[in-house]
């Protein structure tokens, strides 16, 4: 590129605003299309005058509060990403494109409410359905009305349990969910039956397969922790953001 050019396109993009500012608002606007409103939204780009010039940004750092992904409330969340290459010139257009895959660290809480919305959903009613038991009268059973709570460090479901003879029964399952290899288990489980505890051996084999984990706005994501607090499930994990060409 020729010199006199070069500087003149320094001198627009100055006078363009060009700043870290830029793409922090570039960003916000972005996410509030597609997961807004939010209650609470900051965006803070790492990056200088003479990266952006290059199309380099070394990473975001997004706080979000009181939003929805996929239609389900999270009551907080952190991100922080690795590296990217960012269209500048588009963000003056108020457009956030990325133009690699984003590698973020992410942390956040969903609460009761949400929590329930999200067992509602039909991937999690899909896994209810045929659960393998230990019975002298049944070897699968129907899970139906199902609610959570959360109790300081277990938590608890409540709902109807149906082993096929028509006549559902109340049950309450108290526990400790516990990430394994990025998978979720739940584990030091108490189930009761109508008020009355059930030995581990009549469903312990049910436990011994992981929870599937819901898709969500086609992200992948990796689970790393899963932290109880009384109220609320507390996360921790990674994901992977597409580049946005």
């Amino acid at each position: 590129m020729n010199w006199t050019v070069g500087i003149g396109m320094i001198g627009v993009m100055a006078l363009g605003g060009i700043s870290p500012a830029l793409i922090d608002r570039a960003v916000e606007n972005s996410l509030k299309q597609n997961f807004g409103p939010f209650k609470k939204l900051e965006v803070r780009s790492k990056t200088d005058f003479m990266s952006l010039l290059n199309g380099k940004v070394d990473g975001l750092s997004v706080k979000a509060g009181d939003f929805q992904v996929d239609g389900l409330p999270v009551q907080r969340m952190d991100i922080q990403t690795g590296a990217m290459r960012f269209d500048t010139w588009g963000a003056l257009r108020g457009q956030a494109r990325w133009l690699n895959e984003i590698e973020a660290t992410a942390s956040g809480a969903l609460d009761e409410p949400a929590l329930n919305s999200l067992i509602a959903r039909p991937f999690v009613q899909n896994q209810l359905k045929n659960i393998k038991v230990n019975l002298p009268m049944a070897e699968t059973a129907a899970i139906e009305n199902l609610a959570i709570a959360v109790i300081e460090n277990r938590i608890e479901l409540k709902g109807n349990i149906d082993i096929g003879n028509g006549f559902p029964l109340p049950f309450r399952l108290s526990g400790a969910p516990l990430v394994l290899d990025h998978r979720l288990f739940i584990r030091d489980v108490d189930l009761q039956v109508m008020g009355m505890t059930l030995a581990p051996a009549l469903y312990q084999e049910a436990l011994r397969k992981p929870l599937e984990m819901p898709v969500i706005s086609n992200l992948r994501y990796r689970l790393d922790s899963l932290e109880p607090r009384q109220g609320r499930l507390e996360f921790r994990g990674s994901l992977w953001l597409s580049a946005v060409k």
